[in-house]
């Protein structure tokens, strides 16, 4: 193991197990940008490698049980509720009767409890391609997914969600990509294609369908991943809403964008939302989403409005440099196990 510039403080990606009574007491993320955060750790819950990323879960003092994947956060018991709400909910009260739900990326199961609080879902499929990390979060993280993975609506799918959703016939009211961020040589990678988008659309999704994605971090200094998901969409579907929330173990605001031919998001107001909760009987199962909430997370600074418009007015453009469809390949799992094991022994 690792150290960093002074004892029981350790690099996050550098860790993979402990010797026999060492303890951390602080781990710190992977510079990223000219930043790096730490944490206090009380505990260490587990650690190691699957075939396809390194993990981590703490205890930590500040945000209760923590999941870290290649060296940086995931998932914090004490404010993930914010992230899958923001996630979740919206599309999942814009639509008028969510029957059938898929996740692409089912994570540490919060995404697929935040779907079961609505009593109109029928359906839920959640896949994953990492089944190793599965079992571990359903072993560690009960906190946060609830029982989701166990629930008899629930199917849970070992799979790159690209490849089951070309040999799968179903379509879905709901749509929610949750996946890592859309790194070069990743699985991740076709899902923010204006091509991936397109097929969702004709091969599905339902008629009245809605997707959601994760658009990672909305940073004014640099907010090229969120423009991408945005002008992308655009490209598919008549109706697309980008909004976000503070999440405090991110230490960043997050960018969310919800899509459809028919319903938009950006029209629906407070009231309409509320009443929507109500009539489900969701009230108190919701911590941080309501009309008001919703409302304001639509809203954007002045430069964030300005770099949106300028990547939209540029969206034709062969070299625009949030245009990252060129390194979209086809996915190989294999290969991506091969640089992984590569990486680590680096």
């Amino acid at each position: 193991m690792s150290q960093s510039y002074k004892d029981n403080v350790y690099q996050l990606s550098e860790i993979t197990t402990l010797a026999p009574g060492e303890k951390i007491e602080w781990v710190y993320e992977d510079d990223y940008g000219g930043e790096q955060h730490l944490y206090k750790i009380e505990n260490t819950i587990a650690m190691g490698e699957t075939e396809f990323q390194s993990y981590a879960i703490f205890d930590t003092t500040a945000f209760g049980i923590v999941l870290f994947l290649d060296g940086y956060i995931q998932s914090a018991q004490k404010d993930e509720f914010i992230y899958h709400e923001s996630l979740v909910q919206p599309a999942m009260l814009a639509h008028p009767n969510p029957k059938k739900v898929l996740v692409i990326g089912a994570g540490e199961g919060a995404t697929g409890r935040e779907i079961l609080y609505h009593p109109t879902v029928e359906q839920v499929v959640l896949i994953d391609l990492d089944k190793e990390l599965i079992d571990l979060v359903r072993k560690h993280l009960k906190p946060i997914h609830q029982g989701a993975f166990d629930h008899p609506k629930v199917e849970v799918v070992f799979e790159d969600g690209y490849s089951y959703l070309k040999n799968s016939q179903e379509k879905f009211d709901v749509i929610i990509i949750d996946v890592v961020d859309a790194i070069e040589e990743g699985p991740a990678q076709k899902l923010y294609t204006r091509e991936f988008y397109q097929f969702l659309k004709t091969d599905c999704l339902t008629k009245d369908g809605i997707v959601v994605v994760q658009s990672m971090e909305m940073n004014e200094l640099d907010s090229r991943d969120d423009w991408h998901v945005y002008r992308e969409m655009t490209h598919s579907f008549k109706h697309v809403c980008s909004y976000s929330s503070f999440v405090a173990s991110f230490w960043a605001k997050w960018r969310y964008t919800i899509a459809s031919d028919v319903i938009d998001a950006n029209t629906i107001t407070e009231s309409q939302i509320d009443s929507v909760v109500s009539q489900r009987g969701i009230d108190k199962k919701l911590l941080y989403i309501d009309g008001e909430t919703f409302c304001t997370m639509r809203g954007m600074s002045k430069i964030a409005r300005k770099l949106l418009t300028k990547a939209l007015n540029n969206q034709h453009s062969s070299n625009q440099e949030a245009d990252l469809s060129d390194h979209f390949i086809d996915w190989d799992p294999d290969a991506h196990r091969s640089l992984f094991k590569n990486k680590m022994l680096d």
